[in-house]
């Protein structure tokens, strides 16, 4: 913040301040010069608050661009690491198989040694629709329904025990259009 700015915080505590005063007095001011000074401190403090607001919002749409741009980029580098991972998977599997048709267990590079040794089992499901009851197990999922919680909230009023039915602020943000 360069010297003399206020923050927003300071700015409405500043105006809060002189609101009281003036309330105190019952809006009377008696002295022209007092009169003026606080006019101006007034324009001057509509002047800090409409650019410090001004401010907010366009480091608010900086970071929602970067907040875009960093999912998208998180997506784009997800889509890298699984190409990367199969073209992995495609060598080592190449590298086995030629170790197989060489009739090789073992075969040294200059740096590297390679030995093609039994894994454990592992298995695959080809058809789940085809496998025997005795071979599966149930997952049973109980999931809260927000919905239901939020419509029962709405007529009756109460909470459901567990949970809180808020009704937050948001900010609508549009142009000023009176310039």
């Amino acid at each position: 913040m360069g010297e003399g700015q206020k923050t927003l915080v300071q700015i409405v505590s500043d105006m809060q301040a002189l609101d009281e005063l003036l309330t105190e007095s019952g809006g009377e001011i008696s002295d022209e010069q007092v009169e003026i000074i606080v006019n101006q401190w007034i324009a001057e403090s509509k002047k800090d608050l409409a650019l410090k607001l001004d401010g907010y919002q366009i480091y608010m749409e900086g970071l929602e661009a970067s907040e875009a741009s960093n999912k998208a980029w998180a997506a784009k580098a997800n889509q890298i690491a699984k190409s990367k991972k199969k073209l992995r998977e495609n060598l080592e599997s190449r590298l086995i198989e030629t170790m197989i048709a060489m009739g090789k267990n073992e075969v040294t590079g200059n740096k590297f040694k390679f030995k093609v040794k039994q894994g454990r089992y592992s298995t695959k499901i080809l058809d789940d629709s085809k496998v025997p009851a005795e071979y599966c197990r149930s997952k049973i999922t109980i999931e809260v329904d927000k919905n239901a919680i939020k419509e029962a909230f709405q007529k009756t009023g109460v909470q459901i025990d567990g949970t809180s039915v808020e009704k937050p602020f948001v900010l609508e943000v549009k142009p000023n259009t009176k310039e």
